[in-house]
């Protein structure tokens, strides 16, 4: 299994739920996770939003999968 395939499973599994950009660098590597989410988003048809939050204590940033009709299942 790809390291793509590995993530699309991921999202699949929590679909709708955002998840940390740190648990994806965390599972899938520090300097390859947004690789892999733009790779979902292109061999799968899927529909990855992103969101981020902004405060004094720092940014944060999260991803999740919107379930659609074009997505690959």
């Amino acid at each position: 299994m790809t390291r793509t395939e590995a993530m699309w499973g991921l999202f699949k599994q929590f679909p709708g739920e955002w998840i940390s950009a740190l648990e994806l660098a965390r599972q899938f590597g520090f300097l390859c996770w947004r690789t892999e989410v733009s790779r979902v988003r292109k061999q799968f048809h899927a529909t990855v939003e992103n969101k981020v939050i902004r405060s004094e204590a720092g940014t944060r940033s999260f991803y999740r999968y919107v379930p659609g009709e074009n997505a690959h299942v």
